[in-house]
């Protein structure tokens, strides 16, 4: 414990033994007396909490560090906590790190994902969840969010105090870093570099022949430096990320030195272009794309933001709800048009024709009817004709045979729909 502790814990103290000399000068069945008597078992359920030492936090890790102190836990608190770890993982994602893991954020498991930053932070701060409902439970203060982790956080890193990055059993770099990891073997090292603690899928350099020699002489890695390497050209926005593998490539070449410790050597890793989308699909909420993806490819390719247009119930945190509607069109099997108000829902597509494949117009089977005259009655323009017999006059239908496809359509080809709902 440090001084400052100490300090503040004695101030405590005495101020707790004040409060207690006045209630024994109060009567006992005194309202003032209750009051103070309840206050006083709240006093000697709170901790002091101490001034934190940034050395010995990033020393021992946060894990360790937060065995032996003790951290109010108070539902306020907590929603603070969230929205600053939320407002930290934004930030990552917006430089490309978007799989970043929390280790030590959450109470309960080792780290979380950003999914799962965003499915607390919503559980705490959106304006539909019943604020009482939350509170109600504490296992979501005690099983979600740490928020002794979040005031470390801010005090050691954001505060950049000591000059250092926050370590929580592993080091993370600060958004313009760039490291070079280096795999040792028994006749060359491997050199790969590193952006926001993630691995560069790029080109290997490996140190070998008289270089080798000389590293062997001069000792393990020692330190990593940059050079020639501002933030723009490493800024992870240059690279190309791959969430689902957790990996980058390099938009730009970087340059960088390895310094061991009796010399130095600097590698250039080369660049590998970003691939160019032939799409950038950025429309608005409650618009529609037509794509010869299956759901899962666009979906892959697009993200979340995106759904099949089936009829579907729309995401409950879906602006598409708040603007549109609670579910998205079943656009399957039908072709687009303007707006008819009053036209009755229609399906098509019965012979359920594969992505792609191309289908003939056509008009749907039906039956025609043809009324014919039988006979011709006699009318007095024709005198010298024979009277008919007394007798009704029928009239016959014939019925064609029936031709023709399942449905009456255009020649069209078959596509996927899909909506824009976030």
């Amino acid at each position: 414990m440090d001084k400052n502790s100490s300090v503040e814990i004695i101030m405590y103290s005495h101020a707790y033994i004040e409060l207690f000399g006045i209630l024994l000068t109060i009567k006992r069945k005194s309202m003032v007396r209750r009051f103070l008597l309840m206050w006083i078992l709240v006093f000697t359920c709170v901790i002091v909490y101490p001034q934190e030492n940034c050395n010995e936090i990033i020393k021992q890790g946060i894990r360790e560090y937060s065995k032996t102190q003790t951290f109010s836990n108070d539902y306020l608190k907590t929603k603070q906590a969230v929205k600053d770890i939320y407002d930290s993982y934004q930030m990552d994602k917006d430089v490309g790190k978007a799989s970043a893991k929390y280790a030590g954020v959450f109470k309960g498991k080792g780290s979380y994902s950003g999914e799962e930053i965003e499915k607390v932070y919503k559980l705490y701060w959106s304006e539909d969840i019943n604020i009482k409902e939350i509170t109600k439970d504490n296992s979501y203060e005690s099983s979600y969010i740490d928020p002794n982790f979040v005031e470390l956080y801010k005090t050691c890193v954001q505060g950049n105090q000591n000059n250092v990055s926050f370590k929580i059993n592993t080091y993370g770099e600060k958004m313009s870093n760039i490291s070079i990891t280096a795999q040792y073997k028994s006749n060359n090292i491997n050199l790969r570099p590193k952006i926001n603690s993630v691995l560069v899928d790029t080109t290997e350099i490996q140190i070998s022949g008289s270089l080798w020699e000389q590293a062997k002489k001069g000792g393990k890695l020692n330190e990593v430096l940059t050079l020639n390497a501002s933030r723009k050209d490493i800024n992870p926005q240059d690279s190309i990320f791959y969430p689902d593998q957790g990996r980058y490539v390099l938009a730009k070449p970087i340059r960088l030195t390895l310094q061991f410790s009796s010399f130095s050597s600097t590698f250039i890793f080369p660049e590998i272009p970003m691939p160019k989308k032939a799409i950038e699909l950025k429309k608005g909420i409650g618009e529609i794309v037509a794509s010869m993806m299956t759901k899962a490819q666009f979906y892959d390719e697009y993200g979340d933001g995106w759904m099949l247009a089936d009829g579907s119930p729309a995401p409950l945190d879906s602006p598409y709800r708040l603007h549109i509607g609670d579910s998205i069109p079943d656009l399957r099997g039908v072709f687009l048009r303007g707006k008819n108000h009053g036209q009755d829902s229609i399906k098509g597509n019965p012979e359920k024709k594969d992505l792609g494949e191309f289908q003939e117009d056509a008009i749907k089977r039906h039956t025609h009817q043809t009324k014919v005259l039988r006979d011709v009655p006699k009318n007095s323009l024709t005198p010298n004709v024979s009277a008919y017999p007394y007798r009704a006059h029928k009239d016959e239908k014939t019925g064609e045979n029936e031709d023709g496809a399942e449905e009456t359509r255009p020649k069209n080809v078959t596509v996927n729909y899909f909506i824009r709902v976030k």
